[in-house]
């Protein structure tokens, strides 16, 4: 494990940065694509507005104009739902699978393209997966206090991600050494013995997720402070750090078990 750690360490580490700021950067775009919404969605309502005597006196041209507003509108509507159910958590998902594969074949030693492509391709039925469960923990997120089921059911959903997580992880590592993708011997007979370090490596994704959404949500309301800034960034790379040994030692259990 040492000796796997010092060869791929810093490659790995300098990977999940990359990664971090990739995250970050959609999500900035994210952003700015909303603003540029509610910017257009006054527009629109202005450009209603300005028509409204003339809507008042059934003007024909006016009519005409108002339905070629009210097509635009549906399409940027229609367009920006898509954009944040779907295109952004593709990014996501594209970015993250990708580059954990590459963290997986640099320590596995078998990196190559068709490997990361592989993966790429057989984590779509989880993304897939994802989508169509989103908008259940979105609700339930929302409005969890009003009712306990709500929360039972999020904390549910979020499980069921996290083992599609640990089948993905596992699936790569098995597949990079040249195994069964599913060997139940492995992942569910050895579930016990993989569990509790896979799940520490979830703990701390969070914790390093957590921290750079929260820089995130501080850059997005210019309320940025150095100090604090400095201190979370440290802390971020100080987890990474750990998530590096993690990583081997997890490739290890699997690769044994």
């Amino acid at each position: 494990i040492v000796k796997n750690l010092k060869k791929t360490f810093w490659k790995t580490l300098i990977i999940d940065i990359v990664l971090l700021l990739l995250l970050f950067t959609v999500g900035v775009y994210a952003k700015s694509y909303l603003v540029t919404f509610f910017d257009q969605v006054e527009d629109y309502q202005s450009a209603l507005l300005a028509l409204d005597d003339e809507l008042v006196n059934q003007s024909a041209t006016a009519i005409l104009e108002a339905e070629g507003i009210a097509n635009d509108f549906s399409f940027l509507v229609y367009f920006t739902y898509i954009f944040v159910l779907v295109i952004v958590p593709f990014l996501f998902y594209s970015i993250t699978t990708i580059l954990q594969s590459v963290n997986i074949g640099i320590v596995t030693k078998k990196l190559s393209k068709k490997y990361v492509f592989k993966m790429f391709v057989l984590g779509l039925p989880f993304f897939l997966a994802f989508l169509l469960i989103e908008g259940i923990v979105t609700t339930s997120l929302v409005s969890f206090l009003e009712s306990k089921f709500n929360l039972l059911l999020a904390f549910i959903v979020l499980m069921v991600i996290f083992l599609k997580a640990y089948l993905w992880f596992t699936g790569a590592i098995l597949l990079a050494k040249g195994k069964k993708l599913i060997d139940a011997k492995i992942v569910y007979n050895k579930f016990y013995k993989l569990f509790s370090v896979f799940a520490l490596i979830g703990f701390l994704v969070v914790i390093v997720l957590s921290l750079v959404f929260f820089l995130l949500a501080r850059y997005l309301s210019d309320s940025i402070v150095l100090g604090e800034t400095v201190v979370l960034v440290l802390l971020a790379l100080f987890f990474l750090a750990i998530l590096q040994v993690l990583r081997v030692w997890y490739v290890n259990l699997v690769v044994k078990a």
